[in-house]
Order: C-alpha cells, then structure tokens, then sequence
C-alpha cells in the first residue's frame, strides 16, 4: 500500500460527484458520514487503516484514512471535513483516499444538505464488517527469523541483506524486525510478522534473537487467537486466554 506522491497542488473543495469526477489533483469535501468500519492494521500491524463512508447533495462514497486520522473517534451523522483527498479505483469501486497530509475536522453546519443515505449502503463492502473473526490455532512453528531493517523512510522498513539496505546501502540501522510461519491445526502454513508476534508471545517488544524468539513462542504452544488471514498472512490478532485453547 503507498499513499499518493505529494504534488505541488492546493486541494479544492468540491462535492463528492465532482471529487471523484475530477482528474486534477486533490480534493477537499465537506460530507456527513453514514458508516464507519473498524480499525485494521496493515504493513506488519504498524499502519492503521479505516474507512468512514459518507454523504452530501451529491452522493455517497467511501473515504480511506490512515494513520492519525484513521485512529479518531467516529460515529454515524457526525460531519466532517477532509482535506488532500485523491480520487482511487479500487476493486473497480470508485472511493476517496487520504493524503498523508490530510487533515480532517469535525463541524456543525445546520444549513449543510445531504442525501438520505442509509448504512445498508456499505454493506457489501468487506472495510465495513465487524463480524468477529474465526479462530485459529498454532501447533508447531516452523521457522522464526529476527533481522535487521532500514529505518530511512524511502527504503519502507527494507531488511538488510548482507549488513546493508538493498535500496540504499545504509549500514547504520540497530533496528529489528521479526517474521514467523506457523503451522496451523488444520495444517496450512501461514506467515505472522513482528507485531502480531508480539501478542502471540504475550511480549511488549521483541529484542531477542530468532532462537530466543522461537523458544518464547513455542513456550506458548499451542496458540489460539481469533484474527484474519489475509493472502497466508496473519493479520488482526487477538490472542485468546489459555481457558479458551483446545
């Protein structure tokens, strides 16, 4: 997932039609929202997403946040105004994603018209289930790695190889990263990176070494968590009390 280059652009306020019809940069809309998803956690759980879909006049539409923005207190009939918008085709769905300098305020505006929308409107959409996960159980790990990673931001968290970044060349990181793949109790394979990790070790940090980190989680084993399983990755986890595993 990347967020749009930044461009030496002024966003326009603009409705929602004209912001996703527009080809000419960022948008700013003033809208109502009529739903709002659960927090996820993407890039290895350290980027939090959300999705608040919303309505004005003109229509209807999903806004993507990240980060800050994705973490503030929602409710349904609050209205808000977002900044640096950008027009996105995502699953041949038409949506308004936020810049990464978005900004968003909540307002009062009793002149503000909006159509009436109802949430049923997003219930198609996956961003906006809080059905509760389906549970899993870890019964072996099969391999635990602890590695070093560049803390430049243009490298992405990019893992050393060979004592360097491969994008930069940068030896100076101290900074580590953690991936594992789990073997689950119906015998498929998945992959949990670092902060997932950290919750099925029941640890605040990981600073150990791939064998201390492979003997904490086997310590644990088995393993019950509810969460989902996205492309064989483990994402979302909650792990479950020891009363719980079977």
């Amino acid at each position: 997932m990347h967020f749009p280059h930044t461009q030496a652009t002024v966003a326009t306020k603009r409705t929602i039609s004209e912001a996703l019809d527009t080809d000419s940069g960022r948008s700013t809309v003033c809208a109502k929202i009529v739903k709002v998803s659960p927090v996820k956690h993407v890039r290895d759980g350290t980027l939090p997403v959300r999705s608040i879909g919303v309505a004005d006049e003109s229509g209807t539409t999903k806004i993507v946040l990240f980060k800050d923005l994705a973490e503030q207190a929602f409710r349904e009939g609050d209205i808000i105004t977002c900044t640096e918008l950008y027009r996105k085709t995502f699953q041949q769905t038409q949506q308004l994603t936020a810049h990464a300098s978005s900004q968003l305020q909540f307002v009062q505006d009793d002149d503000l018209l909006f159509l009436e929308t109802s949430s049923t409107h997003f219930d198609d959409d996956p961003d906006f289930s809080r059905s509760n996960p389906p549970s899993h159980t870890v019964q072996e790990i099969i391999f635990v790695d602890v590695y070093t990673i560049c803390t430049k931001p243009p490298c992405h968290k990019k893992k050393y190889q060979q004592g360097a970044c491969p994008l930069c060349q940068s030896t100076e990181s101290n900074k580590t990263s953690a991936r594992a793949v789990l073997k689950l109790q119906d015998g498929t394979t998945v992959t949990a990176f670092q902060e997932t990790l950290r919750h099925l070790a029941d640890i605040k940090e990981i600073t150990s070494t791939s064998n201390e980190l492979l003997q904490l989680l086997i310590d644990n084993l088995p393993i019950q968590f509810s969460g989902q399983i996205v492309n064989n990755v483990v994402q979302n986890v909650h792990k479950l009390p020891q009363s719980s595993q079977v």
